[in-house]
């Protein structure tokens, strides 16, 4: 089994946000700032993450989210950061320093981004099924079952598709190399192994969400 990874409930106040904007004074017009990060690709730039102001409510949690930075990467702490170190990871990760401030306290965190998902060798295209998005995306939903590289190209043009929801995702079990990988085209998301689920729940890590892929609203058939 896969697990998505992802912030746990904070309370009934806040949600599952952490944080809606940077403190006071952030910048935000730079070429680093926050809101130029990718959605995918390798970042050329170091984004300027100093600091996300957590909402009075919130507190201090292992992983977390900020509106103002982009979800495309995981926003945690040095502990699960070390952790997650520990077990095997994608060539195609960037870490960048982050901070965190809650009522006068400021904090490291790290900003953990992979720019490149390996789901054209994970999905099965051919026998997973998708429920279109939009319009556009039902003329481009062949792409998702055909030729996952094409679908990409048109990414990387500025050709925006609206991702589907998907009724059943066929995973090549052996295809996943790493213990945490990142799912864009087909069910977005970041995604660990059994192994490192366990070593999650296991640690004092806070706040970290770990739900079963089969229970994420659509079927699940490894292979």
């Amino acid at each position: 089994m896969i697990y998505k990874i992802q912030p746990a409930l904070i309370n009934k106040v806040v949600g599952y946000e952490a944080s809606i904007k940077m403190v006071e004074g952030y910048d935000y017009r730079p070429t680093d700032s926050v809101y130029n990060i990718y959605s995918r690709g390798k970042l050329d730039f170091i984004p300027n993450i100093d600091a996300i102001q957590l909402q009075k409510r919130a507190k201090f949690m292992d992983i977390m989210t900020s509106v103002p930075v982009r979800r495309s990467g995981l926003i945690i702490s040095d502990r699960l950061l070390d952790l997650i170190n520990s077990f095997n990871i994608p060539e195609e990760l960037q870490v960048f320093d982050a901070y965190a401030e809650h009522k006068g306290e400021k904090r490291h965190y790290n900003y953990f981004y992979v720019y490149y998902s390996h789901e054209d060798k994970i999905i099965d295209w051919n026998k997973s099924e998708f429920k279109p998005g939009s319009e556009e995306f039902k003329k481009a939903s062949h792409l998702f079952k055909r030729d996952i590289h094409r679908l990409r190209k048109n990414y990387d043009n500025g050709i925006e598709i609206e991702s589907s929801f998907p009724h059943k995702l066929v995973i090549n079990e052996a295809e996943i190399k790493t213990d945490i990988f990142k799912l864009y085209f087909s069910n977005w998301g970041y995604y660990v192994t059994e192994e490192l689920k366990n070593a999650i729940e296991n640690s004092d890590c806070l706040g970290v969400d770990l739900i079963p892929i089969d229970q994420l609203r659509f079927e699940v058939e490894f292979q």
